[in-house]
């Protein structure tokens, strides 16, 4: 479908002679749009992400971009006072657009006394009177919901809140959420009517990747953080018994500054709590090879699969932010907390963070002696807290 300018099906012109007056006598909210049915291609155009993505990480990786990339989009109805009322219509999305987008057609009818809207999209039709508007979003609900868990192995003091990263149908976390501004049915016939007809999404979510690697710090600044296979065993192993990579096991929880619920609508949200790597399960050390200011930071522990998206809790601050890391190892538990300095925590953002571990840190835990068993952990925590500070914090 090739986007084509709004044309105008039909239209009443209504001509005022004489002593006849074509002016409401207050003046006000005087509609420029004459009745009609109007038709148009609408090209979705997501915002650009911060600019002020990950200090050094690769761009192709670390930044939202305006690409749509969701199939459709979801129309909303608000009524008078502001709130939905109607369940939502699903609009499939062409790709076959201007500037390689998406987009989706639509036919809007103004009555003839200007009091109603009908409005065609998506195989479906919805009438608004003058004073209800319409928005576009990518959920099909005024509302987000977070997906809680029903366990917590967590080391987190007290009962925390812990979320579930469910994956859609193609192996994909949530998706971003985005959302148009409102219009009346005069806005969005100005809209159709206009030189370009375009409509501007906003991002309403954050992104998170984070990488944990143990390596080697005994290098000058300005060189890569590099440790070979012989470095790690030479470190690592007990006599004539080799400690490998995949002996370590890890998982992480952090937050809590994700919200459990969101109503994109009036951009508000409830709850908190924290998201865990692979729902809470561990897996192996893995090798980590990240790159910040052109150094190279090469180990081994834990990558992000994929990129989480979220809605952020608004009543917490950047400073609230804790990555928890549990790290288990011949069938103890250890955990140990970080509070990452200087980062922020800002929608439409994917915030990016390395945390560089010297190798040696590993050796109270390979020989039993590093862990004690923390009243900072929650009651009947199988987990030993031991103290770990990263030589290298890398974030936003």
């Amino acid at each position: 479908m090739k986007a084509m300018k709004a044309i105008r099906i039909i239209g009443i012109l209504a001509i005022c002679m004489g002593m006849m007056s074509c002016q409401d006598e207050e003046k006000t909210n005087v509609s420029t749009v004459e009745p009609g049915t109007y038709a148009a291609d609408i090209i979705i155009n997501p915002e650009n992400g911060s600019t002020n993505y990950s200090r050094g990480i690769n761009a192709e990786n670390g930044i939202f971009t305006s690409e749509y990339q969701q199939k459709y989009i979801y129309l909303h109805r608000i009524n008078e006072n502001g709130t939905e009322t109607l369940e939502s219509v699903q609009i499939d999305l062409e790709n076959d657009c201007e500037n390689s987008n998406k987009c989706f057609n639509i036919q809007v009818t103004k009555s003839e006394d200007g009091k109603t809207f009908t409005i065609n999209a998506g195989g479906q039709s919805i009438t608004l009177n003058a004073n209800e508007k319409i928005y576009f979003s990518t959920i099909p609900n005024q509302t987000w919901e977070a997906t809680k868990s029903n366990t917590n192995s967590s080391p987190i003091e007290g009962t925390p809140t812990i979320f579930e990263q469910p994956k859609n149908a193609e192996g994909v976390l949530a998706r971003e959420i985005l959302k148009s501004a409102p219009y009346t049915g005069d806005n969005l016939i100005e809209l159709m009517m206009g030189d370009t007809q375009y409509i501007d999404v906003t991002r309403h979510c954050t992104g998170f990747k984070i990488h944990i690697l143990f390596t080697n710090s005994n290098v000058t600044e300005d060189q890569p953080h590099v440790i070979t296979s012989e470095e790690w065993h030479q470190i690592l192993d007990q006599g004539e018994k080799e400690i490998n990579p995949e002996d370590f096991e890890i998982k992480i929880y952090f937050g809590p500054n994700f919200c459990s619920w969101y109503d994109v609508l009036n951009n508000t949200s409830e709850g908190y709590g924290y998201y865990a790597s692979h729902n809470q399960t561990y897996t192996v050390f893995e090798e980590v090879d990240q790159t910040y200011n052109n150094i190279d930071y090469q180990g081994y522990g834990y990558n992000t699969e994929l990129t989480l998206l979220s809605p952020l809790y608004t009543g917490m601050s950047a400073d609230d932010f804790r990555i928890y890391v549990c790290i288990r190892y011949n069938g103890n538990e250890y955990y140990y907390q970080v509070a990452p300095k200087g980062l922020t925590m800002n929608t439409n953002t994917i915030h990016h963070l390395i945390l560089a571990y010297d190798v040696h840190d590993l050796l109270p835990i390979v020989n039993g002696t590093g862990g004690t068993y923390s009243s900072e952990s929650r009651a009947g925590s199988t987990y030993q807290k031991i103290d770990l500070k990263p030589f290298k914090i890398i974030c936003e």
